[in-house]
């Protein structure tokens, strides 16, 4: 890919979906930009951040209908 396509934007966008069956700390993610043209050289780098969360309850034995069957 040439360095001046920008037909996706000008940055690096992505989604890290992932879940865990036990409460657990969230994963580390990031990203590192590194260009360089002739002499000169760019880089940055980024942090990930937590956009949405979704706890399930862990005990659903406790969740009864009440009704005999």
């Amino acid at each position: 890919m040439d360095t001046d396509d920008i037909r996706g934007g000008v940055g690096a966008n992505f989604i890290v979906r992932w879940h865990a069956k036990q409460p657990v700390a969230p994963p580390v993610v990031g990203t590192l930009m590194i260009t360089g043209a002739n002499t000169q050289g760019i880089s940055f780098r980024s942090t990930a951040r937590v956009l949405r969360e979704e706890r399930v309850p862990t005990d659903t034995s406790r969740h009864h209908s009440g009704a005999a069957l």
